[in-house]
């Protein structure tokens, strides 16, 4: 692709096996919970084209391991808060592929969350930053740390750096019923700052953003799996432009 040409889209067909071995160390006492939770995963990738893909597009099996360590510690929240109003967590992850027939190099990550209390009761103030280094040879891994919203292709580089600010609030609490088909019982809105900058093999290169997300949080058909879904409005300033997303999500882990 030429420089002044847009880049090309392609896809590819990718069948994934991920076997692991996990330990949950819970370590909460008093008002906080805190725990460390260590993984070890073994990964099998099979990758073949379609007609879309570029004949000299990666193309075989990729056997890989990785390695994680989190450990977090929160206060304990209200049922009104959004977020711990204190609380800070940390995750360190390591992939590689020590054999297999496709060579994917390394990606090795380290990521933390900071959790403080807003200006007013029930928000929350929340700041994220996450390094990333790859080395990679025929393939690369996707990115471990989370990068900056709005962005449609994925943003790559042998390093990044990741930075994040967010305020959560509540905006009301209409406790409306919709027959059998619907509860809302929150609306609440999530603004942020998002910079990520990638160096290696180039220079500073930096894809920052700024938005809103509009959510509900709501429970559908009488379930008690809480949903969320709502909008999101971001500004990145790469391009001048904004863009536009539904969000949506449901939490099986609540009920």
């Amino acid at each position: 692709v030429g420089e002044n040409q847009p880049p090309q889209r392609f896809s590819w067909k990718e069948t994934n096996l991920d076997l692991s071995v996990s330990q949950n160390l819970n370590l909460s006492r008093g008002p906080y919970n805190s725990g460390l939770f260590g993984e070890t995963s073994y990964n099998y990738s099979r990758i073949t084209h379609d007609i879309s893909t570029p004949e000299d597009y990666t193309e075989g099996n990729l056997t890989g391991l990785s390695y994680r360590l989190f450990g977090y510690i929160y206060q304990r929240q209200a049922y009104r808060d959004l977020a711990p109003r204190f609380g800070i967590n940390f995750d360190t992850r390591f992939k590689h592929t020590p054999f297999g027939q496709i060579k994917a190099g390394y990606t090795a990550a380290i990521q933390t969350q900071l959790f403080l209390p807003g200006f007013v009761a029930n928000h929350s103030l929340s700041f994220y930053g996450g390094m990333q280094k790859s080395d990679p040879e025929e393939y690369r891994f996707s990115n471990i740390i989370s990068t900056s919203r709005g962005y449609t292709t994925m943003i790559d580089g042998n390093d990044l750096l990741s930075l994040k600010l967010a305020y959560r609030l509540p905006l009301i609490y209409p406790d409306l019923h919709l027959g059998g088909l619907m509860y809302i019982k929150r609306v609440r809105a999530n603004l942020f700052y998002d910079m990520t900058r990638i160096s290696d093999p180039d220079p500073f290169t930096y894809y920052n953003s700024t938005g809103i997300e509009l959510l509900a949080d709501l429970h559908l058909f009488g379930l008690s799996s809480p949903v969320s879904s709502g909008i999101r409005a971001t500004y990145l300033e790469r391009s001048g432009t904004f863009t536009y997303s539904f969000l949506f999500s449901i939490d099986f882990y609540q009920y």
